[in-house]
């Protein structure tokens, strides 16, 4: 079944690198620091090693804080 997700991510995937650029699950998983870097570039954001290190941001002031649900 071809539902309207997926037209609506196979459009934006024809659209072209300007607009859209495929994460593979694997690759991130394999080199994060690479993948995250072509990640923050596309996205126009800044390079910081927290990116890769976020475990080390987490509970401290202005760093990551978990929810206490979970």
């Amino acid at each position: 079944i071809f539902t309207w997700r997926m037209e609506f991510v196979m459009m934006l995937l024809y659209a072209g690198p300007k607009v859209c650029l495929p994460v593979y699950y694997e690759r991130l998983v394999l080199d994060p620091k690479g993948q995250m870097t072509r990640i923050l570039k596309f996205l126009g954001v800044k390079w910081d090693d927290i990116v890769v290190h976020h475990e080390q941001a987490i509970g401290k002031k202005g760093g990551i804080s978990l929810s206490r649900y979970v």
